[in-house]
């Protein structure tokens, strides 16, 4: 009936057959999708873990390998999305081909040290990589995705349980620190006993051996006249020095005669603690004028001549024997010492 229709209006099986392929054709302003073609130098992928089984926390090494044509750079983002995973460190290494092999490819090796903190079956996502072409073109590529497989620890993971106690281990063993002990407490003893004898028999060997007399004072003060150099010092204009020795043999003498610290006292100290001694009065008249020309000498650079410094000298020894005379400690002469600015 439709065929006879179409018929009775003048459609014939070519119309039909031209009206189909109008319907059933697309669109002249619409393309139909195509996919991109993958250029010649674009880099082949190779991904590899070890060991494909891991513990949780073991580091696990993952290798991607890029061959490429020379004149191909490919690189790895620092950034990357690891799922589960959490990077630990990377490396990365490439070799160029040899110059006798121009076809052989390029090696870019990539090598990420990851750990996983889950278990169960975790799976690493695919790992983007640029590759930059010989005239500046850029493309990407991804990795294909791993599974692989965490496992606990534990040996009995579905079920973690304490193992039960071992009963006690008696373990014996030789201990020497009881003889270390007694040891030491001897050699303790020892040198504690050696001690005390060295004590008592240098103590009594000190009792055994007297003491030496100590010499008179006005020995020594002869012995310190007798060894100045007076004649040298009177050639070198030092006469300072000269009469700053006679005042220190003087106040020594005087101190240690009488007992009092003549050293640290000034002139009228010195005279003063004479007159509480009770030392004739002549005595301390020539003491303060000998100190007192010492002072002059030494405080108000006083030159005296060279027979001034040698009767001072010889006024310190006389003073010196005529006091040791009145305390009954007369001198011999054989062995009083004769100072050098006498004998000159």
């Amino acid at each position: 009936m439709r065929a006879g229709a179409v018929q009775s209006r003048g459609w014939g099986p070519s119309c039909l057959a031209a009206l189909l392929a109008i319907v059933g054709a697309p669109s002249a302003g619409v393309a139909a999708p195509v996919a991109p073609a993958r250029p010649g130098w674009a880099p082949r992928l190779t991904i590899d873990v070890k060991p494909p089984r891991a513990h949780v926390g073991d580091p696990l090494t993952v290798t991607v390998v890029a061959r490429c044509p020379r004149g191909v750079a490919v690189n790895l983002p620092l950034k990357l999305e690891l799922g589960e995973f959490v990077e630990l460190g990377r490396s990365e290494s490439s070799s160029e081909p040899a110059a006798g092999a121009p076809l052989a490819p390029r090696v870019q090796t990539f090598r990420l040290r990851l750990a996983a903190y889950k278990l169960g079956t975790l799976t690493l996502p695919s790992l983007p990589l640029t590759a930059l072409g010989p005239g500046g073109e850029l493309l990407t590529l991804q990795t294909k995705p791993l599974a692989l497989r965490i496992s606990s620890v534990l040996g009995n993971e579905p079920d973690p349980r304490l193992k039960g106690l071992d009963p006690p281990v008696v373990v014996y063993r030789r201990s020497w620190w009881l003889l270390y002990t007694l040891g030491a407490l001897l050699a303790v003893g020892a040198v504690a006993a050696a001690s005390v004898l060295a004590y008592r028999r240098l103590k009594a060997r000190r009792e055994r051996r007297p003491a030496a007399p100590p010499v008179p004072a006005h020995l020594e003060a002869l012995a310190r006249l007798a060894a100045l150099p007076v004649a040298s010092w009177l050639t070198e204009q030092r006469h300072k020095e000269l009469y700053a020795a006679l005042s220190e043999i003087l106040r020594a003498y005087l101190g240690a005669r009488w007992g009092f610290e003549a050293l640290e006292m000034t002139t009228s100290e010195v005279t003063t603690a004479l007159v509480l001694r009770i030392v004739p009065a002549t005595q301390r008249t020539r003491v303060q004028v000998l100190c007192q020309a010492c002072d002059l000498v030494k405080f108000a650079k006083l030159q005296p001549d060279d027979d001034e410094a040698r009767a001072a000298v010889a006024e310190v020894e006389a003073m010196v024997r005529e006091m040791a005379v009145s305390a009954e400690t007369a001198l011999q002469p054989s062995v009083v010492p004769t100072p050098e600015g006498a004998r000159s």
